[in-house]
């Protein structure tokens, strides 16, 4: 199995902002497997909240996160002792985390170009963060070059996730659609105007 010849992982962390909303951004080497979590503030709190449920995440599938790398932003005695026995890695004022900072950009442009396809001026908060859940959603469905596996895609190795499938009917991001509400015997709609938003599993579901 993958999590025992590579058992002991290391996760780099930073916040990013889309449209003025906040994302706490990870990512691990060797399996490159990334989380983007909506959060409401950059508190404490919250980014223990965040932590553990990645934490919890790669410990149900055997893996132990032994070293976090985050920038001055996590300098904070509280979470450092929350996170040992783990090592908490804190970069200088000036040094930037350069395996979370690309995979920021990549997450960003690929907001970017979707949003540049559709013909929407404004973006809700539920759109915002359901298109970045998307993105990362898709960046994990598929296996990455420099990962301890070049044929199983992260999403595979740490959720245990099928394949996507693309034989699927699947429809983009900001799509219009009429979503069936049920029949009744009366002069109602039997469907209500929607938008797109992401995939919500492999069966088909948006």
């Amino acid at each position: 199995m993958i999590s025992e010849r590579h058992l002991n992982i290391a996760l780099y962390m930073d916040f990013f902002f889309v449209n003025g909303n906040i994302f706490l951004h990870t990512k691990t080497n060797k399996v490159n497997f990334l989380t983007a979590q909506y959060c409401t503030s950059r508190s404490l709190r919250t980014i223990m909240t965040v932590l553990e449920k990645v934490i919890n995440k790669y410990a149900c599938r055997s893996f132990n996160i032994c070293d976090f790398h985050g920038d001055n932003e996590f300098d904070k005695n509280v979470l450092r002792n929350f996170l040992t026995p783990a090592l908490l890695h804190i970069y200088g004022r000036e040094e930037h985390v350069g395996t979370i900072e690309r995979s920021i950009r990549t997450v960003k442009e690929r907001f970017r170009s979707m949003c540049s396809n559709v013909p929407y001026r404004r973006f809700i908060i539920l759109m915002v963060r359901s298109l970045v859940e998307g993105i990362i959603a898709v960046l994990n469905a598929f296996p990455s070059k420099n990962a301890v596996s070049t044929t199983i895609s992260p999403a595979t190795i740490v959720e245990g996730k099928p394949k996507l499938d693309f034989k699927r009917k699947m429809i983009p991001f900001g799509a219009y659609a009429l979503v069936y509400t049920g029949t009744t015997n009366n002069n109602k709609p039997r469907a209500v105007p929607a938008i797109s938003l992401r995939m919500s599993n492999n069966a088909g579901g948006h």
